[in-house]
């Protein structure tokens, strides 16, 4: 946080506990309750937004560490973006963002969340918010309304808002230390929260300070750490469909990385060495050896995990080059104080810190299709004498030549992220009647990413590293190995000062120093900050219809965030040389002004056909500016978001609900600026060309935003019905709720395979392929194809959620049972024309969604009995299709030889049984407690079902266990 913002927070602090001394007597608190999905306060939820809660004591009961755990517990969240499933990402290691109805893009946000009703600055640079940046002991609820609320809260809204409610009452001491490991013996942890709360100056002020430490150990490599890994299922694509009632793809056991070895691997293109295709080097790298590269081998350019190979030679296992879970720490601390100045106004000042640090370990690549020239220094002669010159006694040939580099050296990418935020609000009466509030927050997010271990291989055409220290020649006046590159000559190349030559020929030959050289650390510092400013009023404007009083609430609020991505290019001049990049640099700022207002109009109670009517309605107008500050481009956006909704009760036990909303998402910082260098070849610089017969052929290709993209536009339904027995069933609820959420515009990072189909079958986003010029008039070639984001998808999802809570006394038996269920139904989710609901296959790395299970859903039932409670868990993920665009021998619409043929299009559903408990050794009066728990996850330790793909894993993590049966043991103490 910048200092002159620190220190204005807390100097405004200071004058309030200054005021606060010369206050008249002791006077109580203002008391109000207002409900998420709605600004007008209420005594109850009677809000027409279907809204789950989970609260404090929910959390404590199932042994949840954190608010990101909670929030994953909700069927209707897709959690995408956790420390389980980071795979090969190198992008928010170790957070947990919300991601309700799985709608969000992966480098941007359509869940808004909050804290105490107010936005949290991001700690992504997509504009999502790290749930575990909030102490959980400091948490009473976290409320989830699961459908459009841009009326209310502004953008991001589409698919819902997931606010953290404080304790800001709390009184006394809390705290609990709990270690936790797997029962595999590995993904050991320690968390730890404590908070406090206390009156002071005669209870007219109310303070309460909280802070969490949780460090997770790492899971290791997948393959070695799990018999369920170590088969190595994966997913194949045969060379020839249908081709002995062999279909196009096929998922099977004993996956391989493709064409490589430690010792290294002559592939099978080699035009000026054709003795050497298919061919390997020895242990000691004096001679080679035939190769075996596996089956399903279908093409020359595989390499890495791109394309994986079953069987063969190479012992290299994909998932061995992946960990189950990286490596995490994260500490949060929150202070949050409340004045009473008078009867009628109460400052509060909040502030809060977060830091996460966390490293992930992958795969190194290594030498894919270098190439070798035959009078390389290391190279054996036996191996030279095979490979052809192109001009005999002038130019040497070549042969090309991967090599894995796992014994070497990893990559790792090591991510530190760190959060301020300060509020200075103030709570107000005008009257019994009229309420009032206004804050101002500033926050600041900084994260840094440090890529180790990435080759420099001349992507741009300028640095290559990597290749000057494989070309390795006799220094012929000194006898030498040395970087032909540093030798006088035609290959000099002064950018290769300091080249240290390397030998990959053989498993043990390789320089230590040669390695440093090739391979260096790829950088990234983010730099965030927002502002927001915001002010409103609610209360009655008279009594209504006899129904009770007409309730409105009117505000405005003004935003302004601001970011800045770097790439430290003075000190890393060859950085659009490495293997992959994050982007070049681009700062921007948006700038949000908003005038809103709602009104709640109760229309009848109490009659014979109507216990309760009610019509609320809100409406907010936007102002959005942007301006990228590297070009200096700025454009202006006004867009107006409204809401009605209904509650109608016709019966004491009957609740009908239904909403109707108009909801926006605005391009998220990283969609608008986001700047990156041209892909030429390689399998981001690729592109499968329609006009010539499908084969993958190299172009250039760029990624990155849009300064043009507009905002997208959602429509929100909503329609329940919610029944609360009585008599025998006193205290059962149940509610059923149907949504559809349809979004328009949607901004989509578009595939470049599909712009070139698109243009080749209809003639659309020809624009984008080779600058507008028909591949036609130059032979069919795609020179190039512009794949920014654009407004292009539009997506449609419908389903059904259920809820049912009951408890019950057990009169003879003694103590009480209490069980909740929360189901969902997911039958539509619509993107163009292919609806993906019930996919639970793998989703995109980089995908504008996450796909999810038809059904999935959890029971939980919690038994207390004097000190002791016990809960046991059931949580069901619905069986599901590998991918709905494949057909499978499960369909009649099967046929080996057609191009979207899988040999099993099928994923078995998974059932887990969670259970936890607590016993009171203390239980006082006054609230003092102390108290032991437990906790087991995945009781019978269920393997996941097999699902290979997406960020790396043989099965899909965003839905089913990869760590295998945990537990979690810890104390709590109060007083």
């Amino acid at each position: 946080m910048h200092a002159c913002h620190r220190i204005a927070i807390l100097c405004t602090a200071s004058l309030l506990a200054s005021a606060l001394a010369h206050a008249q007597a002791e006077t109580p608190r203002l008391e109000e309750v207002v409900v998420t999905g709605s600004r007008i306060g209420r005594s109850t939820f009677t809000t027409p937004n279907p809204v789950s809660v989970l609260n404090g004591e929910e959390m404590a009961r199932l042994g949840l560490a954190n608010v990101g755990d909670a929030v994953a517990q909700l069927p209707q969240n897709s959690a995408f973006v956790t420390a389980a499933n980071v795979g090969f990402g190198n992008f928010n290691i170790g957070a947990q963002l919300a991601n309700l109805r799985g709608l969000n893009p992966f480098f941007g946000t359509r869940t808004l969340t909050l804290v105490d009703g107010r936005r949290f600055v991001p700690s992504t640079n997509g504009g999502a918010v790290d749930l575990n940046l909030i102490p959980s002991n400091m948490v009473e609820r976290i409320e989830t309304v699961t459908g459009g609320a841009s009326a209310i809260y502004g953008t991001d809204a589409v698919a819902g808002v997931v606010n953290v409610i404080l304790d800001t009452k709390l009184e006394g001491f809390k705290g609990q230390v709990d270690p936790s490991a797997t029962l595999h013996g590995d993904g050991k942890g320690w968390h730890a929260a404590a908070a406090y709360g206390t009156g002071l100056a005669g209870d007219r002020m109310h303070l309460i300070v909280g802070a969490e430490f949780q460090r997770d150990d790492g899971i290791g490599d997948c393959s070695s750490e799990r018999s369920w890994c170590a088969g190595g299922s994966a997913l194949y694509t045969n060379l020839v469909p249908g081709l002995n009632g062999v279909p196009n793809f096929v998922i099977g056991p004993n996956a391989r990385v493709g064409n490589e070895t430690p010792a290294g691997v002559f592939p099978f293109v080699q035009p000026f060495a054709p003795g050497l295709a298919n061919t390997q080097f020895n242990a000691a790298g004096t001679g080679v050896t035939a190769f075996n590269p596996g089956n399903f081998v279908t093409s020359p350019l595989n390499f890495s995990f791109f394309g994986p190979v079953q069987g063969g030679d190479s012992p290299l296992s994909p998932y061995e080059v992946v960990t189950i879970r990286p490596p995490v720490k994260h500490y949060e601390g929150m202070a949050h104080l409340n004045f009473d100045l008078s009867e009628t106004v109460q400052p509060f000042i909040e502030v809060s810190y977060g830091k996460r640090e966390a490293s992930n370990r992958q795969f190194s690549l290594g030498p894919t299709l270098a190439t070798i020239s035959s009078d390389n220094a290391y190279l054996p002669a036996s191996v030279a004498a095979q490979i052809n010159a192109i001009v005999p006694g002038i130019v040497p040939g070549f042969a090309f030549f991967n090599s894995d580099l796992t014994s070497y050296l990893r990559q790792i990418n090591h991510t530190n992220n760190e959060t301020w935020r300060g509020v200075i609000g103030v709570n107000g009466e005008v009257s019994r009647r009229w309420h009032w509030d206004a804050y101002y927050q500033y926050g600041e997010n900084q994260q840094s990413q440090r890529l180790e271990n990435l080759a420099v291989n001349g992507t741009s055409g300028v640095y290559n590293f990597l290749g000057w220290a494989l070309d390795a020649v006799r220094d012929p006046s000194s006898g030498n190995i040395v970087c032909r590159a540093t030798m006088p000559g035609p290959a000099f190349n002064p950018l290769a000062t300091g080249c240290v030559p390397l030998n990959l020929f053989g498993t043990a030959h390789a320089d230590p120093r040669a390695l440093a050289y090739a391979y260096r650390t790829l950088p990234e510092d983010f730099l965030y900050q927002q502002q927001v400013a915001a002010a409103t009023i609610r209360g009655n404007l008279f009594d209504g219809l006899s129904a009770g009083p007409v309730g409105v609430a009117v505000g405005a609020e003004y935003r302004r965030d601001s970011g800045n991505v770097t790439h430290q290019l003075a000190t890393t001049p060859w950085y659009n040389d490495f293997g992959l990049t994050y982007g070049l640099d681009f700062k921007g700022r948006v700038k949000v002004f908003e005038a809103f207002g709602e009104m709640n109009v109760p229309l009848l109670k109490d009659r014979t056909f109507a216990r309760l009517l009610e019509l609320d309605g809100a409406v907010r107008r936007t102002k959005n500016t942007s301006s990228d500050d590297l070009t200096g481009a700025s454009k202006d956006t006004n867009i107006t978001t409204w809401k009605l909704s209904t509650v109608y009760d016709p019966l004491d036990w009957l609740r009908v609900r239904a909403t109707r909303s108009k909801d926006i998402r605005a391009a998220g910082f990283r969609e608008l600026f986001l700047k990156s260098p041209p892909f030429v070849g390689g399998p981001f610089g690729s592109v499968i060309n329609p006009w010539h017969n499908n084969v993958s052929e190299p172009t250039t290709i760029q990624l990155g935003g849009s300064f043009d993209l507009a905002p997208e536009d959602a429509t929100t339904t909503t329609a329940g019905l919610v029944f609360r027995f009585h008599g025998a069933a006193e205290g059962l609820q149940l509610s059923a709720d149907w949504y559809e959420v349809e979004i328009t515009e949607a901004i989509t990072s578009p595939n470049a395979n599909q712009l070139a189909q698109n243009c080749h079958d209809s003639g659309l986003f020809c624009s984008r392929i080779n600058n507008g010029v028909d591949p036609d008039t130059i032979g069919g070639a795609i020179t190039s194809v512009d794949a920014t984001a654009l407004n292009l998808s539009r997506f449609l999802t419908r389903g059904v959620d259920f809820e049912a809570v009951h408890s019950v006394a057990l009169g003879r038996v003694g103590g009480s049972l209490s069980a909740r269920l929360v189901a969902s139904w997911l039958y539509d989710f619509m993107v163009g024309d292919v609806n993906w609901a019930g996919q639970t296959g793998p989703t995109a790395a980089f995908g504008d969604f996450n796909t999810s299970p038809r059904w999935q859903g959890s029971l939980t039932t919690s038994y207390v009995r004097g000190p002791f409670t016990g809960t046991v868990q059931l949580r069901q993920i619905g069986s599901g299709k590998y991918n709905v665009t494949y057909t499978g021998p499960d369909s009649s619409s099967y046929d080996p030889s057609l191009p979207n043929s899988i040999s099993d299009n099928t994923v078995a559903s998974a059932t887990y049984v969670n259970v936890a408990g607590s016993y009171r050794l203390h239980g006082g009066a006054d609230g003092s407690l102390v108290e032991v728990f437990g906790a087991v996850n995945n009781l019978f330790d269920r393997d996941p079902p097999v699902a290979p793909g997406g960020n790396g894993y043989p099965t899909n993590p965003v839905y089913f266990d990869t760590y295998g049966a945990s537990w979690k043991a810890g104390i709590r103490i109060q007083f």
